[in-house]
């Protein structure tokens, strides 16, 4: 009987080990709680997928600006936040360094997002990429 208490301790052992090493390995791995963890535009999938549609970043220059000047690099940062809505939503150009106005960025706020089959803690994410406008 001794042994067989022996090699149950061993087992559980191991299934803690096991259990530990898989979770380390995961993307969520990094979960702080309600406290947004920075990610690139290809990382975002590992936590959140949209809802519906994806976001459309072509309405935020006005047409006037588009038809004067050739695209030019934007950088875009948000935060999804654990409900999976966006918020602080921030769009600057890279070259001359103007910022969109945070009026006509309100439409953002209303993209909605589920959480990856991962993100089971529905971790806060703030999502930085750069793109063509």
């Amino acid at each position: 009987m001794y042994q067989l208490g022996e090699y149950l301790n061993i087992l559980k052992a191991l299934a803690i080990i096991l259990v530990a090493s898989g979770c380390t390995s995961s993307p969520m791995s990094h979960y702080i709680g309600n406290q947004p963890i920075e990610v690139n535009s290809s990382e975002v999938a590992f936590y959140w997928f949209p809802k519906n549609n994806l976001i459309d970043w072509q309405n935020v220059v006005s047409p006037q600006k588009t038809a004067q000047q050739t695209k030019s690099p934007y950088k875009i940062s948000f935060i999804i936040n654990e409900d999976g809505y966006m918020s602080q939503v921030n769009v600057t150009n890279t070259i001359n360094g103007e910022t969109i106005d945070a009026e006509a960025l309100k439409q953002f706020e209303a993209y909605q997002f589920n959480p990856a089959p991962q993100n089971f803690q529905n971790q806060a994410v703030k999502v930085s990429t750069t793109v063509s406008l």
